[in-house]
């Protein structure tokens, strides 16, 4: 919004001076407006409220060799995700149906990208499930993705880890890692699934 520049006007002390000097601080604010969002983003060290959000993306993170009880190995089976997503509300509730839509101010994972630096390996924005990040160790000390023995004949050939899938709802927080990288996650329980083999 940019106010008009005023040629001829006097009431009392508000003159064109002190308009067109009004006007020109608005506009070096929006000018300025786009810097201090991305300053207040990068330096921000506070987590934000927990928020609903909609999944929009899974990309592949942690991955292993899993082996199986009869010595076969699934290379490169991943075992945690990354995930891009859009702020979600809940939009009506009752005992028949819960109804979901995105926000009237609408915040992605891609918006947080785009305000705060990118580093080699992952973007700021995304958002990570605590309940996968451990999955590799206990994968490597006995066995266990998500709690269940996968080398054992028990687990299905035909079965892996599975992670969130686009669409599913999640509630996010904020945090900002030491070296300022703005994440989010959740915490929700994988799941294995699969064709029995």
């Amino acid at each position: 919004m940019t106010l008009p520049k005023i040629n001829r006007m006097k009431f009392g002390v508000i003159d064109e001076v002190y308009m067109n000097t009004l006007s020109d601080a608005v506009d070096e604010f929006l000018n300025m407006k786009p810097a201090l969002q991305e300053a207040i983003a990068r330096s921000s060290k506070v987590k934000s409220r927990p928020f609903f959000a909609r999944i929009t993306k899974v990309t592949d993170s942690q991955k292993i060799d899993l082996q199986r009880y009869n010595q076969s190995i699934d290379y490169n089976t991943p075992v945690s995700w990354y995930y891009e997503w859009e702020s979600f509300q809940m939009k009506t509730a009752d005992e028949n149906e819960v109804t979901w839509g995105t926000t009237e101010t609408s915040i992605t994972s891609q918006d947080v990208q785009n305000t705060v630096e990118i580093s080699d390996e992952i973007s700021s924005g995304m958002a990570i499930n605590l309940a996968e990040q451990g999955n590799v160790t206990t994968y490597e000390n006995d066995g266990k993705i998500f709690g269940v023995k996968v080398k054992e004949e028990m687990y299905p050939l035909g079965f892996f880890p599975v992670g969130m899938e686009v669409g599913d709802i999640v509630w996010l927080q904020k945090t900002v890692s030491d070296d300022g990288t703005i994440m989010f996650f959740f915490d929700r329980q994988g799941t294995h699934d699969g064709t029995c083999g």
